[in-house]
């Protein structure tokens, strides 16, 4: 079963606890039309939906990202995708994350870090 784009972002945006107070604020939208449009009261331009979508902080956008994409796969093929991400961190060489950078340059972050 396909999950709504609206079901799906407004699953992650919960499961992330992001108040619709801080939503409306780094989305620019008024909380009254993200809640009209949480509730199914009220439809958004798509410009509208990209901008609170472009808006969210990385770890509640890959949770909605999440949704979208398990709900449309079959067991068989999430299957293949978690195995090909458990191989990808294990060789470091996830792009966008400090597991792309080289050996050294992971261990330098890790050492800034602590």
């Amino acid at each position: 079963m396909k999950r709504k784009l609206r079901e799906a972002f407004f699953l992650a945006v919960k499961e992330s606890k992001l108040s619709g107070k801080k939503l409306a604020e780094l989305s620019g939208l008024s909380e009254s039309q993200l809640s009209e449009f949480r509730n199914g009261k009220r439809e958004i331009t798509l410009g509208n939906f990209e901008q609170v979508v472009n808006s969210l902080p990385p770890d509640v956008y890959h949770r909605f990202c999440w949704q979208l994409t398990l709900t449309q796969m079959d067991q068989e093929e999430l299957c293949e995708l978690i195995a090909m991400a458990a191989s990808q961190l294990k060789s470091k060489q996830v792009p966008g994350t400090k597991y792309s950078a080289s050996e050294k340059e992971y261990e330098h972050q890790a050492a800034t870090v602590s």
